[in-house]
């Protein structure tokens, strides 16, 4: 279920499971994050991302995350040269 809000640049459609890059708070650098959860309470709508690659959990502003589109790919044969 997605939620729609409006920005400077036009709508952004926010889903739970989405990837994203998020703003750490702590260094102020973006990381790879996945969107548990989209709260509308306030003035501005806060995002509670998982950082992928470091497991801990944060709530992010809307403005400070990126979409981040993810593809999907697998290998299908790998040759072994020893």
């Amino acid at each position: 279920m997605g939620k729609n809000f409006d920005d400077d640049d036009g709508s952004v459609v926010i889903v739970t499971d989405d990837l994203v890059l998020a703003l750490y708070g702590q260094d102020k650098k973006w990381y790879r994050a996945r969107v548990l959860k989209v709260t509308d309470t306030s003035s501005e709508p806060v995002v509670e991302v998982l950082y992928i690659d470091y497991g801990n959990v944060e709530s992010v502003l809307l403005s400070k995350y990126a979409v981040l589109y993810a593809v999907c790919c697998c290998i299908l044969q790998i040759l072994v040269i020893s």
